[in-house]
C-alpha cells in the first residue's frame, strides 16, 4: 500500500506499530528496489530482531526455571506471564522439558498460546457476523439478486478479513510481548519514585506552613489580646474628669 506512493514514513510507522521493529527503509531503497525486495529487507530485519528476542527470553526464563527446580523438586509445570503493555498471555510450560532445551520450550508455548487465543477470540466474532449476514442477505430478493450467491460472496469476504486480522494480531503480539516480570519491575520503580516525590512534597509543605500566631501578632488572636490590655489600663486624669462631667449631666 505504501510502496506505490513511495511513502517511506508510512512503511516505517506500520512496521514499528505491528512488529516493534525499525526496518531502516530509506527513499533510496524505494527508488532502487522493487516491492518484493523491499518486503524481503523488512522480513530480514524482523527475523533478526525476533531471533534476538527469543534468545533473550530463553536465557532469562532458563535461570528462573532452574531455580524453581532446585527449590521445588515436585513441580512439573510452571506458568509464565507475558504482556505487550495492553494484553496479557499466560503460558504453561513443562519444567523439565524447558530446562532440557535451554528455554526454547517457553518461546514455543508462547507462540502456541497466542495463536490459539487469537483464533478463538476472532472466530467467535466471525460466527456472530455470519449470523448477521444470514439475516440481512434475505433483503437481496428486493434487489432482484440471488440471496445464496450474495451470501457466498459476502461470507468469503468476511473470512478473508478475519484471516488477515488473526495473522496481524498473532504476529504483532508475539513480536511485542515481553516477560511480565520485567514490566512489573519497571512499574514498581516508577511507583517508588513517585512515593519519594510525594514524601519530599509533604516535607516541603510542612516546612513552608505558616507558624502558630502569637498574641502580639495581628489577626483574631492579636485583636482579642489588645482589647483585654485596653480594658485593664487605668484611666488618665482627663478621662476621669470627662467621666465625672457626664455623670453630673445625667443627674
Amino acid at each position: 500500500m505504501h510502496y506505490p506512493m513511495l511513502d517511506v514514513e508510512g512503511i516505517q510507522m506500520d512496521t514499528i506499530r505491528l512488529l516493534a521493529v525499525d526496518p531502516k527503509i530509506t527513499m533510496d531503497d524505494l527508488n532502487t528496489m522493487n516491492e518484493k525486495e523491499v518486503g524481503q529487507k523488512i522480513y530480514e530485519a524482523a527475523r533478526a530482531y525476533y531471533k534476538r528476542k527469543n534468545t533473550l527470553i530463553a536465557e532469562t526464563t532458563l535461570e528462573g526455571l532452574k531455580n524453581i527446580r532446585e527449590k521445588h523438586a515436585k513441580v512439573e509445570r510452571v506458568e509464565i506471564g507475558f504482556t505487550d503493555g495492553t494484553r496479557r498471555v499466560r503460558v504453561v510450560v513443562d519444567l523439565d522439558r524447558a530446562i532440557a532445551n535451554n528455554g526454547a520450550e517457553v518461546v514455543k508455548e508462547l507462540e502456541k498460546s497466542v495463536m490459539l487465543g487469537m483464533i478463538d477470540d476472532n472466530w467467535k466474532d466471525h460466527l456472530r457476523e455470519m449470523d448477521e449476514l444470514r439475516t440481512s442477505v434475505q433483503n437481496a430478493v428486493f434487489e432482484q439478486k440471488d440471496p445464496l450467491v450474495v451470501y457466498k460472496f459476502e461470507a468469503y469476504e468476511l473470512f478473508q478479513q478475519v484471516l488477515k486480522k488473526v495473522n496481524e494480531e498473532v504476529i504483532s503480539l508475539i513480536f511485542k510481548s515481553g516477560l511480565e516480570v520485567a514490566q512489573h519491575a519497571r512499574q514498581e520503580e516508577k511507583r517508588d519514585d513517585f512515593s519519594k516525590m510525594k514524601t519530599k512534597h509533604d516535607e516541603v509543605k510542612k516546612a513552608t506552613a505558616s507558624p502558630t500566631r502569637r498574641p502580639d501578632q495581628r489577626g483574631p488572636a492579636g485583636v482579642s489580646a489588645n482589647r483585654s490590655n485596653q480594658e485593664e489600663r487605668p484611666l488618665s486624669r482627663r478621662e476621669r474628669r470627662a467621666q465625672e462631667k457626664s455623670k453630673g449631666k445625667r443627674r
